[in-house]
């Protein structure tokens, strides 16, 4: 056969291997052309033999055209000196010179396949049938292997199995491909054709597949993050369902004990920018209010008594959830990275250590005005006696405010008395004191002249008796203002003294209404268990350390 016919027929081993899953990169698609081309290097007339003209000579010479290259020993060897470049290369050169050998078959000169038996092999047993070299029937031969090669190739791309599951369509052959592309490292994607049997509604389209369901169906995802479940008989009955492998992802599938933490804490150890969904149940210190997944959609979380059900739930799933505290359970974890090679997210899932012995304590807090009552919050640390809530009384406390402002208003009026007694009493002291200054000198006069005889004892005794009149004034003006003074000032600390018992009976009041935390630890969640008229109900729930017992003296 010619050069050309058996690139033709390399062209097509090349299609053929490829569907059914040899890896075809550069090297292997350059083995396999020159394999298809190498047994023709025993004679100096062929395309190959040219290219190394002393040794095609020489095999020729020594052992003749179609001999000790045509036989499959020869294959054999010459695949294993590419061994050391992978299997691939080595194959993909095998798979070439056996194209080769087998167009030889179908001339006229047969093949010795057994060599050194130099038994002849053809293809054809009627000799007339047999085509001879450069014959146009070699050449529709060659143009059809090309065709062929050609209307192959696209076919195996993932292969004929997936191209053959791709004209079946069912679910079940769905799950192969998706569990075969997955394990590569692959995001997998359906074309779907069918309806939704709860809404009645058409489904056509192209999904991400979460999952699979078995061997019955998948799980799929839509642009809305919501998922569906397709199988013949179940959410979603696909009509036509067809699986094609995506761009590589670096993936990553772990199971978690997450007992004694916060749900929080799981989704916080989730990477950065990766995708991650969440299977598993767990028992939850209390039930949490789940609100039900959208009409003809799967499920991924549910409540059952305190037990929460997860089912490919993403982490938008779990945030309103993430202040609840998780008693037992573990998590099945599939991470999804960036495009990349499988394996690149290994280690890097995270979670904090939970303490050797740790409890958790639940306070209730009832009819508390509102939340803003709550002083604490989740993630907080707290210490024994720290208050956690208060209850707001506005009632209460607004009557011991308007009592206190009574009082002082009142206070500062008694003082205000206070103050203008004492002015009114030192102006009339000063009066009384100057006209009791301006008689002295007086009475000194009255005395030199009496004493002389010039002026009359009577002049002088009315002139004393006008001063004792001034000094009994002022005696009486001072006894009755420290009398008033004293009284005024008697009120206005009785009035100071209530005040603060006042503030004494706000304080304690505003005391009595805070709620302190029985032990240390961290505020693991803050939740509304009930909300009415007569106020909100809330549970904070602590996770305290337990001291560890001291060991006992055996001794």
């Amino acid at each position: 056969m010619q050069a050309a016919t058996h690139l033709a027929g390399a062209a097509l081993t090349l299609a053929v291997a490829r569907g059914f899953g040899l890896p075809v990169g550069p090297f292997e698609a350059g083995a396999l052309l020159l394999g298809s081309l190498l047994p023709d290097i025993d004679t100096t007339t062929a395309g190959a033999g040219r290219y190394v003209r002393p040794l095609a000579a020489w095999i020729e010479t020594r052992f003749g055209h179609r001999t000790v290259t045509h036989g499959l020993l020869f294959a054999a060897g010459a695949s294993a000196l590419l061994l050391p470049l992978g299997v691939p290369v080595a194959l993909a050169l095998l798979y070439g010179v056996l194209s080769h050998l087998l167009l030889d078959t179908m001339n006229v000169n047969g093949v010795p396949l057994l060599w050194p038996y130099r038994l002849q092999f053809w293809f054809l047993p009627n000799r007339s049938s047999r085509i001879r070299y450069g014959s146009p029937q070699e050449t529709t031969l060659a143009v059809a292997l090309a065709l062929s090669g050609a209307l192959l190739w696209p076919v195996g791309a993932d292969g004929f199995g997936a191209a053959a599951r791709r004209v079946v369509a069912t679910p079940e052959t769905a799950v192969t491909d998706y569990t075969r592309w997955r394990d590569e490292g692959r995001a997998v994607y359906v074309v779907l054709d069918g309806f939704n049997s709860q809404t009645q509604e058409k489904i056509a389209g192209r999904f991400r597949v979460i999952e699979a369901l078995g061997r019955a169906g998948v799980l799929i995802e839509d642009d809305a993050g919501n998922a569906l479940q397709v199988s013949r008989d179940g959410q979603v009955v696909a009509y036509r369902v067809r699986a094609y492998p995506g761009e590589f992802r670096a993936a990553l599938d772990t199971r978690i004990s997450v007992g004694g933490r916060l749900l929080g804490d799981v989704l916080g150890a989730v990477p950065a920018g990766a995708r991650a969904y969440f299977t598993g149940e767990l028992e939850l210190s209390a039930p949490v209010r789940v609100p039900p997944a959208p009409a003809g959609t799967f499920t991924r979380v549910k409540m059952e008594f305190s037990r929460l059900m997860l089912h490919s739930a993403r982490p938008a799933d779990l945030v309103a959830f993430s202040s609840a505290y998780v008693v037992a359970g573990s998590l099945v974890v599939r991470l999804e990275g960036q495009a990349g090679q499988p394996g690149t997210l290994a280690g890097s899932f995270h979670l904090p250590p939970v303490p050797a012995q740790a409890q958790a304590r639940t306070v209730t807090l009832s009819g508390l005005p509102s939340l803003a009552g709550v002083l604490v919050e989740q993630g907080a640390e707290v210490l024994e006696g720290q208050p956690l809530a208060r209850y707001v009384q506005a009632e209460g406390l607004a009557e011991l405010d308007a009592q206190a402002e009574q009082k002082r208003a009142a206070l500062a009026q008694a003082r205000a008395q206070v103050e203008q007694a004492r002015r009114a009493y030192q102006r009339q002291r000063d009066a009384l004191s100057a006209q009791l200054a301006a008689l002295r000198p007086e009475l000194e006069r009255l005395r030199f002249l009496v004493a002389k005889d010039a002026e009359p004892r009577a002049t002088l005794d009315e002139a004393q008796a006008r001063a004792r009149v001034l000094e009994s004034k002022l005696t009486d003006l001072s006894v009755s203002h420290a009398a008033q003074a004293a009284d005024a000032q008697a009120r206005a600390d009785a009035l100071a003294l209530d005040l603060q018992h006042l503030a004494q009976r706000r304080k304690r009041t505003e005391t009595a209404q805070v709620v302190r935390s029985p032990v240390a630890g961290r505020v693991a969640e803050v939740r509304v268990k009930d909300a009415t008229q007569a106020g909100v109900s809330v549970e904070i729930v602590i996770i305290s350390e337990v001291p560890e017992e001291p060991p006992h003296d055996q001794s």
